[in-house]
């Protein structure tokens, strides 16, 4: 795996592991639900959570954003395996 594609499954990762039993609750109901919707509704999907982060409060949530919209420009150039 790209070392850029292993530090964004490491960083998804530790994300997902500082979050309450809650919490993880909600984000494997999205996370299952995103998987099995089409590829359209993927993307928008997508959207609607960077713009939702975007738009947050939270200084590390919009962090979040940007650095995920500044990854999908830097990757979208590349293959994606």
């Amino acid at each position: 795996m790209d070392e850029s594609y292993d530090a964004a499954v490491s960083a998804a990762l530790l994300s997902y592991s500082v979050l309450s039993k809650t919490q993880r609750a909600v984000f494997m109901d999205r996370l299952n639900h995103f998987l099995f919707v089409s590829p359209q509704q993927q993307r928008r999907l997508a959207k609607d959570w960077f713009d939702s982060c975007k738009d947050s409060t939270t200084p590390l949530v919009q962090m979040i954003a940007e650095s995920s919209a500044a990854y999908v420009t830097q990757s979208n150039g590349r293959k994606r395996k």
